[in-house]
């Protein structure tokens, strides 16, 4: 339980800052990337089903062949 959500907030962000500058190039952009594709599947799945762009065919189809 926390007990005074200011000082846990001062503390978390501290952590959070923390975390971030020992990230590497590699790992910053391993996150930013899972996050960019997942944002994009959303976008993909809340259009039309029948039709996909047809880059993503092509990868598709490229993929299963």
């Amino acid at each position: 339980m926390i007990k005074d959500p200011k000082k846990y907030l001062k503390i978390s962000e501290s952590e959070r800052k923390r975390y971030l500058k020992k990230l590497t190039y590699k790992e910053s952009a391993a996150i930013t990337e899972a996050m960019m594709s997942s944002m994009i599947l959303r976008d993909l799945k809340s259009s039309s089903k029948k039709q996909y762009p047809r880059a993503l065919y092509l990868t598709l189809r490229k993929d299963s062949l």
